[in-house]
């Protein structure tokens, strides 16, 4: 019932997914398929890895995407939602972080009072103005290239939260959330809208575990957009996440990064700049700093350089840099 919003549904199959599969209207690429496209990430990625969506990101964009909906096969769209045509350019009724806060916690804001996103760095969950607003709702217009919706009943919380709360969770309607340039806040790989401005930010690194993937890409993407006069909005939910069954003590194995890493990547990254003159090199430049500070390893560094070649392969435009520091 939602698809019809879509121009182009993109499922990218691995070696482990069941065959045949079939899915009305969608583009199905197998292993078989992926192995015949003209993109370097088709033969550099591994197999049986969350990060083989980026080839599908890839071919979206070869294809003429100009909005790429991030999505996972465990979120189902609410039928009232309508992500792409309800987002104009002047969002109204946003409410802004306050500057100065460098791990913003968005969940109390949409209600679930004491939680947090996979990824929220553990030791700032008790303080206070991670998750407290100064300023009432205002219409801002804004350079939103990404979009992060939030999801009820199962929501994207780590591996403690899910040992230590009880489910399932909804959260309120409010108004949008943005953060501004020196805040951060984890956004995720199941529910988000990537506007073409930020499509060279779609890359999940492949050398850390499908649970630490997105978000160290959403990191590394919030840093970046500050160059090019970008902002991530987060919005209420438009999806209900039926999860797949995960065992929680495999995943609390597989967060370890996040739990232990988050809070050192963010200062990292709150010192971090680069004096390249265009956002793919400055990309670049970060994912070899992030290797040489143990956040990923080096072969996500050969990725990034595939992905960077796969773009401009595929006729894709990066955005001027604004901030040149």
């Amino acid at each position: 019932s939602t698809q019809s919003t879509w121009g182009c549904l993109v499922v990218i199959l691995d070696k482990k997914s069941a065959l045949p599969f079939t899915l009305p209207g969608a583009v199905i690429l197998t292993a078989e398929d992926q192995a015949k496209l003209p993109y370097r990430l088709a033969n550099d990625l591994p197999w049986n890895h969350f990060g083989r969506k980026n080839i599908g990101f890839i071919y979206a964009i070869a294809h003429g995407a100009k909005i790429i909906y991030d999505l996972d096969d465990d979120n189902e769209l609410l039928i009232e939602a309508d992500p792409v045509n309800s987002i104009p350019e002047e969002v109204k009724n946003v409410r802004s972080t306050p500057v100065g806060v460098w791990a913003f916690n968005p969940y109390p804001h949409f209600g679930n009072q004491g939680g947090w996103p996979r990824g929220f760095p553990l030791d700032q969950i008790m303080n206070k103005t991670s998750y407290w607003l100064s300023h009432k709702g205002d219409t801002i217009t804004g350079n939103f290239y990404i979009h992060q919706s939030l999801a009820n009943n199962d929501p994207d919380f780590d591996a403690i939260y899910r040992l230590t709360r009880p489910l399932p969770v909804k959260f309120n309607v409010k108004e949008a959330l943005s953060l501004p340039p020196g805040s951060f806040a984890p956004y995720n790989a199941q529910a988000t809208l990537h506007f073409e401005p930020a499509f060279w930010g779609l890359f999940l690194p492949c050398t850390v575990s499908g649970r630490v993937s997105d978000i160290w890409r959403g990191y590394v993407t919030q840093r970046l957009m500050w160059d090019i006069g970008g902002r991530i909005l987060f919005q209420s939910p438009w999806v209900i996440q039926n999860r797949n069954p995960h065992s929680y003590l495999a995943d609390l194995q597989s967060e370890i990064p996040l739990y232990l890493q988050t809070s050192e990547l963010l200062k990292y990254l709150l010192r971090w700049n680069s004096t390249a003159v265009t956002i793919d090199q400055r990309l670049i430049n970060l994912m070899v700093d992030l290797y040489e500070f143990n956040i990923i390893e080096e072969n996500d560094v050969l990725f990034t350089h595939s992905f960077i070649q796969d773009l401009r392969q595929s006729g894709y435009k990066f955005p001027k840099i604004i901030n040149k520091l």
